[in-house]
């Protein structure tokens, strides 16, 4: 009986071995393929939209647990479809993986675990609601600085009677997104204010007002949230045909559901 679980034992180590050894050599592959991809800065339009949906409305998961399992793990919880696809095709094209979906109550659950894919975004920055920075480094062109905004706006921003605004407990990162607006000649205002509880974080709000910079908000940078931006189109009075301008972006494709 002993020589048995012997025998076993030896068998099953082999085999956790031999899938290692087929994973390493997965992720290898993987891994020049994406490097060869990101080589190109014109694709980091790609790479800056990602970064906008995970600091927005997602996290992102590196860690060892108790028993030595690396844990490489980035999710992303948005409340329409239109976008989740979005974000589905968009770390596809990126990282050859496509991410699952599922609908749980009123928003969208998309899970993928990639250790090249978290590897490479923690170089650029933390992605945790106080530590997410605007990633400066690969915005290195006029449509990578929208896609990061467009992508952070469909997530944390709104639509007001007559404003729009986003808002964060993260200081340095909404100065950042004041900043980036900015360059894209959109002029916009920080204001803070302190929430009930003395445990929780001052509350930022960025916001864009004034008809002038609305309208420059909803033709440069605008939602990809179809919601949200027809509500922006309505608010700055521009032409229908913007209301849709967005949903070019967004695939067609049907996603696949977690079971």
């Amino acid at each position: 009986m002993n020589r048995d679980k012997s025998f076993l034992t030896k068998i099953s180590k082999k085999g956790v071995a031999a899938r290692k050894l087929i994973r390493k050599r997965e992720q290898e592959n993987i891994k020049k393929i994406v490097t060869t991809f990101l080589k190109d800065s014109k694709n980091n339009f790609l790479i800056s939209r990602l970064c906008g949906f995970i600091m927005g409305d997602g996290c992102l998961e590196d860690r060892i647990d108790k028993k030595g399992w690396r844990h490489n793990e980035i999710r992303f919880y948005p409340d329409n479809l239109d976008v989740a696809n979005l974000f589905i095709d968009t770390f596809e094209k990126i990282y050859q993986k496509r991410p699952t979906i599922r609908y749980v109550k009123n928003y969208y659950r998309v899970r993928v675990t990639s250790p090249v894919a978290c590897k490479y975004l923690l170089k650029i920055s933390g992605f945790s609601k106080l530590a997410w920075r605007v990633p400066n480094k690969i915005l290195n062109n006029r449509i990578s600085k929208i896609e990061f905004l467009k992508a952070m706006f469909d997530c944390e921003g709104s639509v007001g009677k007559r404003n729009v605004q986003l808002q964060s407990v993260n200081k340095i990162g909404i100065e950042g997104l004041k900043k980036l607006l900015s360059k894209l000649r959109i002029e916009s205002k920080i204001y803070s204010y302190k929430r009930g509880n003395p445990r929780w974080n001052i509350n930022y709000i960025l916001i864009v007002s004034k008809k002038e910079n609305i309208k420059r908000f909803t033709e440069v940078v605008g939602f990809n949230h179809p919601v949200k931006q027809r509500k922006l189109c309505l608010l700055a009075d521009v032409p229908e045909r913007l209301m849709g301008e967005s949903r070019k972006l967004v695939s067609a494709r049907t996603p696949r559901f977690e079971s």
